[in-house]
Order: C-alpha cells, then sequence, then structure tokens
C-alpha cells in the first residue's frame, strides 16, 4: 500500500517538477509509516513493558486489553469467511475488536494524564507519525549546517527526499536504481568481500584481489545529491553535516563509505543515521542526561579471545577513569542495574541479530543474552552506547521496513546516541578506531561533536588502511549528532 502511493506521487513529480508541495510532504509522510509497519506488527500486541512510573491499575487494563485483542486477531487470521457462519463470527469478532480498540484508547488517554513519562510509550503504541510541520521542526532543531536524506526503494526506483531547516517543503528525487540492481549488482559483492568472514578469508588466503566495487554504489545513489543543478545549487549545499535515514536493504549498507566521485562520501560531510524521522525527532526531544561514570563490560565464553574482549574493555574503561567489569562480572543484572546511571556505556562481547525476530537480537554476556527487548525496558540516560559486537546493527528488513533491531530499542529506552558495528570487526582496528574516537569525545577534554568525532576518526583510519573499507568502515553512528 506505502509503495503504491508513493509510487503514484513519483509518477505525479516526474510528469511536473513542480507538483504541490503538500504532494511531496505527504510522499514524505507515506515514507516514515512505511518504516513503522513491521515495528508496530512486532510490538503493537506484545510484550513490550511500560514505563514503571504508570499506576498499575492502568496498566492492568491495558495488559487484558491487550491480551483479548489479541485472541481475536489469532481468531480473524484463522476464520474461514467461505461460508455465511463464519462470516457472522468474523463481523461479532471485528466489532468486539472495535469496541476494545476504542477501550484502549481510553486507557492510553488515562495513561497520558497519569504520568509524562507515558508520552513515548503512548506514541510507539499508537504508531504516531511525524507530519511534515514537525519534520520541519526537526530539521530546525537538527541546525542549519545540517540536511536530513530519507531514502525508500520501490521495485523499479529510489526516492531520495531530502530537506533541511528553513525549507517549506522536501525534495523528492527519483532515482533509477532498481530493487534488483541494488541487490545483485553491489548488496551481493559488499556481502561476499565484506560480511561474510569465510568468503574473505578465502579471498586473502588466494591472495585474490578484493575489489570493493560495491562503493560504487554512492555514484548512483548519494553523487545525484551534490550534483549541482540548474539553478546552480546541489540539494545538499553547504551542509556539513548529513543524516541518513536508509530503508530496506540499505540499512545493511555504511553509506558514508560509498564513493562519489571516487572518494568517500564522508570525506566531505559528517554523517549520522537515524532508523526513522520518527526516532530522531523522540531522540532529540530528550533532555535527560546521567552524569554517572562510564560503564565499560567485557566478556567472551572463549579463553582464546579474553585478551581481545577483556583487552579493549580494560583499555576503554582506563580511558574515562573507570574499572571495567569484565569476565563472570558482565552479567545480565549488572548490565541492567547500573545502566540507568551511566553516562557512556561501551560493551565489548559477542552479539547476534536474530533474522527472524530482530527484537530478539542480543549482546552475550556471562550468564546468557541481553536481548532488544530486554533493552526497551531500561531507563537510559547514557549520551553513548557502543556495542563493539559483530552484527548487531542489522536489523528485520522487509518491503515494510523499519529498523527494527538493537538500535531503535536503545535509542527508545533513552540513549541519545548509538554506536554498532555492521560486521564482524577486526580486533586491534577497532581498538584502534574506538580509543581515537573516544578521545575526540572526552568532556574532561575540548570534545568534538560524536558525527565530526566519527567522521576524523574514520578518516585517520582509512590513511592507514585506504584500500579495505572492511577494516576502517564496519561502525555506524545513529541518533544524535553532538
Amino acid at each position: 500500500l506505502y509503495d503504491r502511493d508513493l509510487a503514484v506521487c513519483a509518477q505525479l513529480h516526474a510528469s511536473d517538477a513542480n507538483i504541490a508541495s503538500n504532494v511531496v510532504n505527504g510522499a514524505l509522510e507515506e515514507s516514515e509509516a512505511a518504516r513503522s509497519r513491521t515495528f508496530l506488527r512486532q510490538l503493537g500486541l506484545g510484550d513490550f513493558a511500560p514505563p514503571a512510573s504508570l499506576p498499575a491499575p492502568l496498566v492492568t487494563r491495558e495488559k487484558n486489553i491487550l491480551t483479548q485483542l489479541r485472541d481475536i486477531e489469532n481468531n480473524l487470521a484463522g476464520a474461514d469467511t467461505r461460508s455465511d457462519r463464519m462470516s457472522e463470527m468474523e463481523r461479532t469478532l471485528t466489532e468486539r475488536r472495535k469496541q476494545l480498540a476504542d477501550e484502549l484508547d481510553a486507557v492510553w488517554n488515562e495513561m497520558l494524564s497519569a504520568s509524562p513519562d507515558a508520552a513515548g510509550y503512548i506514541s510507539l503504541r499508537r504508531g504516531d507519525m511525524p507530519t511534515w510541520d514537525e519534520l520541519a521542526a526537526l530539521a530546525a532543531r537538527v541546525g542549519k549546517d545540517a540536511a536530513l536524506v530519507e531514502f525508500h526503494l520501490l521495485d523499479d526506483q529510489t526516492l531520495a527526499f531530502v530537506w533541511r531547516a528553513g525549507w517549506d517543503a522536501p525534495k523528492m528525487l527519483a532515482l533509477p536504481l532498481t530493487r534488483e540492481r541494488l541487490l545483485y549488482r553491489y548488496l551481493l559483492p559488499y556481502e561476499r568481500e565484506v560480511l561474510s568472514t569465510y568468503r574473505r578469508s578465502q579471498a586473502r588466503a588466494s591472495e585474490r584481489e578484493l575489489y570493493h566495487d560495491w562503493l560504487g554504489l554512492g555514484e548512483e545513489l548519494l553523487a545525484p545529491l551534490v550534483e549541482r543543478r540548474s539553478n546552480g545549487t546541489s540539494l545538499l549545499g553547504d551542509a556539513s553535516l548529513v543524516y541518513f535515514v536508509p530503508h530496506g536493504y540499505l540499512h545493511l549498507l555504511p553509506l558514508h563509505a560509498l564513493t562519489v566521485n571516487g572518494e568517500p562520501f564522508i570525506k566531505q560531510r559528517a554523517v549520522a543515521y537515524a532508523p526513522s524521522a520518527a526516532v530522531l525527532k523522540r531522540v532529540l526531544e530528550q533532555n535527560t542526561r546521567a552524569h554517572g561514570d562510564a560503564l565499560v563490560m567485557g566478556y567472551t565464553h572463549a579463553a582464546w579471545q579474553r585478551e581481545i574482549f577483556v583487552g579493549e574493555a580494560v583499555e576503554v574503561a582506563k580511558l574515562f577513569g573507570a574499572t571495567a567489569v569484565a569476565d563472570e562480572g558482565a552479567t545480565r543484572a549488572a548490565l541492567a542495574e547500573r545502566a540507568p546511571d551511566a553516562s557512556l556505556i561501551h560493551l565489548s562481547c559477542h552479539g547476534a541479530f536474530d533474522g527472524n525476530d530482530s527484537l530478539n537480537s542480543a549482546v552475550a554476556l556471562a550468564d546468557g543474552l541481553f536481548t532488544a527487548r530486554e533493552w526497551m525496558r531500561l531507563s537510559l540516560r547514557a549520551d553513548l552506547v557502543t556495542l563493539s559486537a559483530c552484527q548487531l546493527a542489522f536489523s528485520d528488513v522487509n518491503p515494510g521496513d523499519d529498523l527494527v533491531g538493537m538500535t531503535r530499542a536503545i535509542l527508545y529506552a533513552g540513549a541519545s546516541s548509538v554506536l554498532l558495528a555492521l560486521w564482524s570487526v577486526r580486533a586491534d582496528t577497532t581498538l584502534e578506531w574506538m580509543l581515537d574516537f573516544y578521545r575526540r569525545i572526552k568532556p574532561d577534554t575540548t570534545p568534538q561533536a560524536k558525527a565530526h568525532a566519527f567522521r576524523d576518526a574514520t578518516l585517520a583510519l582509512r590513511a592507514k588502511h585506504r584500500d579495505d573499507p572492511y577494516i576502517w568502515a564496519p561502525f555506524v553512528l545513529a541518533g544524535d549528532w553532538m
């Protein structure tokens, strides 16, 4: 449905570049709605803890209604409407569902009145999407030197929405990049040369050169954003910071590493990411930050890897004047207890992406897995959460989209920003990059904004390993760029 509506908007825009701004506004709002569909499907009626400040009777009422709604949805899904009798049952269930939905809405309104902490929770439950006015306000909040770029993949083209502070409407650019070309021309080589540790090691063992042609995707996806148009300006203009809001397969790629005119995009501009504009809006509206110590944890079940994981934790903790929580002390309980008061959280451990349920993606601690769902139950005030592990930024990518994974879970829990790895990273260069990045943002110095520190640390590592983006481009920074 969303893709169809967006395709119609693109067709109208192609026939008349001066199409009414409200049509483009609506297209951007549709893109935002589309990327929340999966998240709502997984969370809407599921196990999702409300804020602790809500009155227990309201929480109980909500839980009972959600249980009834879940039962009705299951019954409707299994109904055979070919007979009149089953159609009558379906009508009865549908009417009851509407009654329960009204009751649930009333409970949510009571929650909003009962606690200021309920707003984010209720907004997520309802699936509220930002209007153009709210998206314009978001651009103003990000700053006049920034641009937001939201992509949406269609079967036969890719749409890019660009907007900046002070603009009356977003600009929409239809790129002739098809889903099929993205997959076969760029993503499959990317998987072979970067994501697959086995295939990469095979190539190295046979001394086969890795060409990293997938970086050329930037010439199709990003170059049009910086090309000068007939009026002498580009869509990104003089923006020194770009927020990327990926869609579908694009979530899997370090867009900042893609080339424009042969050079990585990040060489010209700082970059940050967001799962959606709605998520970024919520993150930037948070204003309570913790002033506690850094929480640094390191754990691996494999003895031969201890020096890598625990060693990294010790070095990072030392930088922030903290003591690393390592080995058997790095438990789920320790994380849950100490995370809410930590100003910075760094976990050096294994991680795993669950392709069937991205909210079941987890970091592996001494006594078990700590999942994205469990992160969402925390109340974080950390300025940054770093998961120095493998594959945690992978999300449940599907035609409806949304980054329904660890990134969104941690941002929802209250963190200002999240630093994640897109692939299994190399220990020595990861530690080098991390320490460089952290030194640049340390509050006891003259700290850089996180997005600029990310850029400078990345380019510094690239200067030593220019031909291998596997080494210098594994991380993505999502959330607040400051």
